[in-house]
């Protein structure tokens, strides 16, 4: 790991969440974050989301945060169907 001296942050950048809000990786500052690049046809990725959400469950009151970022091409609409599939949150 580099030492804190010559670390670089990350560029910020905003996306909505499922209610239209404003979402920014700086609304983090502080917090270790694991970004995950998913879609809603990717079978990996479908079996992977309640693991990383029980993951950021267990370690949330120490820093920890997911934020997931999806690549399907029909965005939120695509994704909306399955925030109660297998424990996904909305603002997943």
């Amino acid at each position: 790991m580099k030492p804190p001296e010559v670390r670089q942050k990350a560029p910020d950048f905003t996306l909505r969440d499922a209610e239209g809000r404003q979402v920014k990786l700086s609304d983090y500052t502080g917090k270790v974050v694991l970004l995950i690049f998913f879609a809603t046809w990717c079978a990996p990725c479908r079996v992977e989301i309640p693991w990383f959400m029980e993951f950021e469950k267990e370690f949330k009151d120490r820093g920890f945060a997911v934020l997931g970022v999806s690549m399907d091409e029909d965005g939120w609409e695509a994704v909306k169907p399955f925030t109660y599939w297998g424990g996904w949150r909305q603002d997943f």
